[in-house]
């Protein structure tokens, strides 16, 4: 119980910014269960302002090597990623996660925020897309898709793709 309670405690203080508070607690808990994956992860989001993201990386990283392909380690490593503006090594950890979990929203989501970071627009629309797909907004995963097409005309593979989704969310679009 008195467990439950601190981390309750350190997640609400590192809402409230509160980050050097919310580590000593989180610290405590982590010396009794070094391995339990909530705590690895209050851990690392108390670090995880662009000075001291590189902190949540090396934590999170760590916990992998012990939990290898862990859904949440891997996604909050991608967020820490993205803090420490790292938008190529955040896509790198969330494509895996898009062809394993193709129907996560939030994966969608932080890959466009990654894309976008990674200056890589097209795969922006794409992302979005899927993201708009996920919450049944087939009008604005069109618009993403008819966004992303001029930019990739000159490659062939990449523009019959996008045409095939874009027939695919055309078709999802009239069946509901």
């Amino acid at each position: 119980m008195r467990a439950a309670y601190q981390y309750g405690l350190a997640l609400a203080l590192t809402r409230e910014l509160d980050f050097e508070e919310a580590r000593s607690l989180i610290r405590g808990l982590r010396k009794e269960h070094p391995m339990n994956i909530p705590f690895v992860i209050a851990e690392a989001k108390t670090y995880q302002g662009p000075q001291q993201a590189d902190i949540a990386i090396e934590i999170l990283e760590h916990a992998l090597d012990f939990n290898t392909k862990n859904y949440p380690l891997t996604f909050n490593l991608a967020e820490a990623f993205i803090a420490a503006r790292k938008p190529h090594a955040a896509i790198e950890a969330l494509i895996p996660l898009s062809v394993e979990r193709p129907s996560d929203e939030n994966v969608w989501y932080l890959l466009a925020e990654a894309y976008g970071l990674a200056s890589n627009v097209p795969a922006v629309h794409e992302a979005r897309a899927e993201f708009f797909v996920l919450n049944g907004n087939f009008e604005q995963a069109i618009k993403q898709l008819g966004y992303a097409l001029p930019l990739v005309r000159h490659n062939f593979q990449r523009s019959a793709k996008l045409r095939q989704r874009l027939q695919e969310i055309w078709d999802l679009k009239e069946e509901s």
